[in-house]
């Protein structure tokens, strides 16, 4: 009994050292002067104006939240790419938060109509999926760019979405 205990403790411990931190990125940021009304419609332009179809892109929004799952399509040599990922923005008086998770890698070769799912991002180097179609070093090559893509792809999120949200509405007169 001891053994098993002893063996189940050593193969637990070895998979979570194992496990890897998905993807997720996230920010406050201030807005001094704007309510959460003001800071919430602010959001629902940006989503309208930034992506294709907001309608298809909103999940929820509601509450001072919004919710958009959304498409980053990019090609790195032979492949084409898919990051879908998942924007939270939650407003409050002064300030926001957004969060950039569930960040899901797709590829395509582009000579062969099949679709790789490589699944959520994460921390890792490398992933083990795919390497008997793509090779080990072609894996890690597309893993590792995907990684730099979501980084460059939070970049761009996080300054438009600022941009977009300090908008102070001025009342229109009609």
């Amino acid at each position: 009994m001891k053994r098993l205990a002893v063996i189940l403790s050593v193969m637990l411990s070895i998979m979570t050292a194992n496990a890897q931190d998905a993807l997720l990125y996230s920010g406050v940021q201030q807005a001094e002067g704007l309510t959460a009304s003001e800071l919430f419609s602010n959001c629902n332009t940006w989503v309208a104006t930034s992506f294709n179809s907001a309608k298809d892109v909103t999940q929820m929004s509601a509450d001072n939240k919004v919710i958009i799952k959304a498409k980053h399509l990019y090609e790195d040599g032979q492949c084409k790419n898919c990051l879908d990922f998942m924007l939270t923005v939650e407003c409050r008086d002064g300030r926001y938060r957004w969060t950039l998770s569930q960040i899901c890698l797709t590829t395509r070769w582009m000579t062969n109509p099949k679709e790789f799912e490589f699944g959520t991002l994460t921390t890792a180097e490398t992933t083990d999926l795919h390497k008997g179609f793509f090779g080990g070093g072609r894996v890690k090559k597309i893993w590792n760019r995907a990684q730099q893509e979501a980084e460059s792809l939070q970049n761009t999120i996080s300054a438009s979405l600022a941009k977009a949200m300090t908008v102070k509405q001025a009342a229109e007169d009609w």
